[in-house]
């Protein structure tokens, strides 16, 4: 028995056997048989039999291997931490598009309670945001049936009434002797900023900070743009110069 489990497996046969109050006694410990590798065990124990003054007169106990349900309820463990410190928002929804569970990111990106989420259907996969975006939910749903992951961009309309750009991607959680899965992952990253920082980025490459004018590449751009049109179109374009004296004072 590992040495942080010895005692607690000795104090309880201890009381077992000598308490004619307790009738059984169950707890986990660690056992290297052979001198292998640690390995969880549980031990059940009970007492068939006392004397008239209490003791044992026998003892009938079993061993069984459950690391396998260790090593699970770590994983579990494990990936319930990674679900609710993820940065990005997850969503596990059902069959019928349901929200079951989601992490405290998705409650944030959708401003809305996890109470106001769970049990309703996933905003972002509305048939509405689904055809605004260009997608049609039998795209998903044969995505999902063959095993394979989906991934776009959505243009969605929340219950409050707000605008927002969302980088999507829907996944099945696999499931064995499952013909199709029950549960999918859906997760958002709210693209909105991103979006705002690329259009300040391009404005500020083609417009005068200062006056909000397009600047000398912008006017070129659309210069040739006019020039391709004209000659095009047949008409005239004409273009004036103006000369502003002692401009460089007013700037």
């Amino acid at each position: 028995v590992h040495p942080r489990d010895r005692e607690a497996v000795r104090s309880g046969l201890r009381d077992l056997l000598n308490d004619p109050h307790r009738k059984q006694l169950g707890l986990s410990l660690r056992l290297a048989a052979d001198g292998g590798d640690w390995r969880w065990h549980e031990l059940q124990a009970h007492v068939p039999l006392r004397d008239r003054r209490g003791r044992a007169r026998g003892l009938i106990a079993t061993l069984a291997d459950v690391s396998w349900r260790h090593t699970a309820e770590e994983r579990e463990r494990m990936s319930a931490t990674l679900f609710q410190q993820a940065t990005e928002g997850l969503a596990v929804i059902d069959a019928q598009w349901r929200v079951v569970e989601v992490n405290p990111a998705y409650c944030d990106i959708l401003h809305a309670p996890r109470e106001a989420l769970v049990g309703r259907a996933a905003t972002p996969l509305s048939l509405a945001n689904l055809q605004r975006s260009g997608y049609q939910p039998a795209e998903l749903q044969a995505a999902l049936n063959d095993g394979r992951s989906w991934s776009g961009q959505l243009q969605a309309e929340l219950d409050d009434g707000g605008q927002h750009v969302f980088a999507a991607k829907l996944s099945p959680v696999p499931e064995l002797d499952a013909v199709s899965p029950r549960w999918r992952l859906l997760s958002l990253t709210d693209l909105g900023e991103s979006i705002r920082q690329q259009d300040l980025l391009r404005r500020s490459l083609r417009f005068d900070a200062a006056t909000g004018l397009p600047n000398r590449d912008e006017f070129m751009r659309r210069l040739q743009l006019a020039l391709a049109a004209a000659n095009r179109d047949g008409f005239k374009l004409v273009i004036g110069l103006i000369d502003l004296d002692d401009f460089a004072r007013v700037n």
